[in-house]
């Protein structure tokens, strides 16, 4: 899969001051309810992938595994991150519509 279009509207919300990135950041996103979507790097670990996983299901926040590994995020962000989050509804919405035409299935806030 191509992932470069997702990549750069990462890249792009880094700019906009719209986007964690880290476990911990996440995590702080998550709870102070600022993130709207939350995105895994395909090498992410199990367990890290879990944590996130569970914080996010408990503000009921999407979470999508991306077809891209922490290189290829680190890349288009310019941070070492195998977990981002959108902490924009609009950013949100847009990155969710990219993985809607990239991975062929429905995804919304």
């Amino acid at each position: 899969m191509n992932n470069d279009k997702l990549l750069a509207f990462f890249g792009l919300a880094r700019r906009a001051a719209k986007l964690s990135w880290g476990f911990d950041s996440v995590l702080e996103a998550v709870a102070k309810k600022q993130a709207c979507a939350v995105f895994l790097a395909s090498d992410l670990s199990p367990k890290t992938a879990k944590e996130i996983r569970f914080a996010a299901g408990k503000n009921d926040l999407p979470v999508i595994e991306i077809s891209a590994d922490m290189g290829r995020i680190q890349k288009a962000i310019g941070k070492t991150a195998g977990v981002v989050s959108l902490n924009d509804k609009g950013f949100a919405a847009r990155a969710l519509q990219i993985c809607s035409e990239l991975y062929g299935e429905e995804i919304s806030l």
